[in-house]
């Protein structure tokens, strides 16, 4: 009769009980008694056998015996232990959690197998003491569904993702009418290249200078990128680009109907703390031309150059108190009017007023060519 017999899964079906004998007579004995497992999966239940080979000494070649065996049905195979564990990996930031290392297996039974095994951090970003853990996919070849083994994973604290470097260029070709500022249209956006496809959350591009020309440099800085990571997962080299353009302004209406062009002929001064009310900035205008008439110039013209300035109020000669004789500012009509012939100042300090109604003081600088 098989006897009871419990082990741990071993993928195979031995028993190390021995099988109980009953009806020997005399000294006759039975040599060679086994038993074995119906299969070797875990389970509770199972059928315990005498394995066939054992040996009835009756002197008679067990001929003076009629045998039967009785199997055993309170077998029990547990479920062996099973360890996955995450290994370490380092990787450069991917806007992925993929892992390229491999689980490490503990555990396996004879020939059985686990494939499709992978591991993935627990975030994206870059850090390091990252999470790694076993994902979830793997298959036990046991046979038997993965159903003799306990499974157990365990992960892993030592990953590591490093930021990724990347490159962030001004555009090319950046484009725009004098506005007396560097600020750039916000059509245009920074080149990123290195990068992993998620973009720009926010930058500030600028031109170095506000003066109008070609071959400009346009400036790129307070880059943050849209990685979910106030911009973290990166390391930013920022990169200009000199072919940035700013065209000029439009001419002044003139009084008598006469057109003259203007050009930027310095850079203009723009450094406005928010609390001072009364700074000096230097609106460079050439005019060409000594007109042979009365006219005037509208001022209001000049307001696109400098925006700060919403309206302007009063115009005299720069360190005068006043405009020299054949000169007028009409605040009314916006006009700086003169006398033919009249020699206009180099210099002259227009006063405004801005959106919030501080007081600035404008320096413009007038230069006639022509007749």
């Amino acid at each position: 009769t098989a006897a009871a017999n419990t082990k741990t899964y071993d993928t195979t079906t031995a028993a190390t009980a021995g099988p109980t004998v009953s009806g020997l007579q005399g000294a006759d004995t039975v040599t060679g008694l086994t038993e074995s497992y119906a299969d070797k999966n875990a389970g509770t239940g199972k059928t315990l056998s005498v394995n066939a080979g054992y040996v009835v000494n009756d002197g008679n070649g067990g001929s003076n015996y009629t045998v039967s065996t009785v199997d055993n049905t309170t077998g029990v195979i547990n479920k062996a232990a099973l360890t996955l564990s995450a290994a370490t990996n380092t990787k450069t930031y991917d806007a992925t959690t993929s892992a390229g290392a491999g689980p490490t297996v503990g555990g396996l039974q004879g020939a059985d197998t686990v494939t499709g095994l992978t591991e993935s951090y627990a975030d994206k970003n870059a850090g390091t003491g990252k999470t790694l853990s076993v994902n979830t996919g793997y298959v036990v070849n046991d046979g038997n569904g993965g159903n003799n083994y306990t499974v157990s994973t365990v992960n892993n604290t030592t990953g590591v993702i490093t930021p990724r470097s990347i490159t962030v260029t001004a555009p090319d070709h950046v484009t725009k009418t004098f506005d007396g500022d560097t600020s750039v249209p916000s059509s245009y956006g920074p080149v990123v290249s290195g990068g992993v496809g998620e973009g720009v959350q926010s930058a500030l591009l600028s031109y170095a200078t506000p003066d109008s020309g070609t071959g400009k440099t346009v400036n790129v800085s307070n880059v943050v990128m849209n990685d979910g990571n106030g911009g973290k997962n990166y390391i930013v080299t920022l990169a200009a680009n000199n072919t940035g353009l700013i065209n000029s302004v439009a001419s002044p209406v003139i009084g008598t109907g006469q057109s003259v062009s203007t050009a930027v002929v310095s850079t203009l001064l723009r450094n406005i703390p928010s609390k001072a009310a009364d700074l000096p900035l230097e609106v460079p205008i050439s005019l060409e031309g000594r007109l042979q008439a009365d006219g005037f110039i509208h001022l209001t013209d000049i307001l696109p150059q400098i925006p700060e300035i919403t309206t302007i109020t009063s115009v005299s000669e720069t360190g005068l108190a006043a405009l020299p004789a054949g000169v007028s500012y009409d605040p009314m009509s916006g006009q700086l009017q003169y006398e033919k012939l009249t020699d206009m100042p180099l210099y002259l300090t227009a006063t405004g007023l801005d959106r919030n109604h501080r007081l600035r003081h404008i320096k413009l600088r007038l230069r006639f060519w022509g007749n």
